[in-house]
């Protein structure tokens, strides 16, 4: 019983997706469809995290083919030599190219990461103005804001200091505030 379930799950998969997988990886076809046949044997024993209140079973397997295949890209070293390349007309070409960016735009994996990478890189710039805030101290932080509106002039008679005196302490603030900015990055 378990046999004909799993062999009915498997075959119920568009084996031209693997195909497009195997394009995007540095897996072969064989590798593909033998990591789909064994996450076919998890789902019908009950060894996943599979939910079908997610989606179905078949978006499940290509969900898990497709980040398999982005754990393991083409690498330029697995790239085929002059010599094995296949004489491919202009058709072909516009049509594979074509095509090609139709996967890349509607593949809702690539989508997702390209969201969740975006807010990354967002709360992490959040994370080093608000740690750079905080680590300096209000006459720092008073100074800082008005060296970027102030002429050197006008600083240094706001200041009482010479005008020297008023582009070494906005030096030695940048030097703080990079100084900073790379130890906040070093423990991210």
């Amino acid at each position: 019983m378990t046999n004909t379930l799993w062999n009915d799950l498997f075959n119920s998969l568009n084996k031209a997706d693997f195909k497009r997988i195997e394009r995007y990886s540095s897996l072969s076809l064989n590798d593909i469809e033998q990591e789909a046949r064994l996450i076919c044997w998890q789902i019908v024993k009950g060894d996943t995290l599979f939910d079908p209140s997610q989606g179905s079973v078949q978006a499940f397997i290509m969900g898990k083919l497709w980040g398999l295949s982005y754990r393991n890209p083409i690498s330029h070293c697995s790239l085929s030599t002059d010599s094995e390349v296949e004489e491919i007309n202009k058709e072909n070409i516009i049509d594979y190219l074509q095509h090609h960016q139709q996967e890349s735009v509607n593949d809702p994996l690539s989508q997702l990461i390209e969201v969740e990478d975006n807010r990354q890189l967002e709360l992490y710039q959040q994370h080093i103005r608000l740690t750079t805030q905080n680590l300096l101290n209000d006459k720092d932080k008073n100074f800082f804001s008005l060296s970027l509106s102030l002429s050197i002039a006008e600083l240094s008679t706001l200041f009482s200091i010479t005008p020297r005196a008023v582009r070494y302490r906005q030096e030695t603030l940048i030097k703080k505030i990079n100084h900073l900015n790379n130890k906040i990055k070093s423990t991210f």
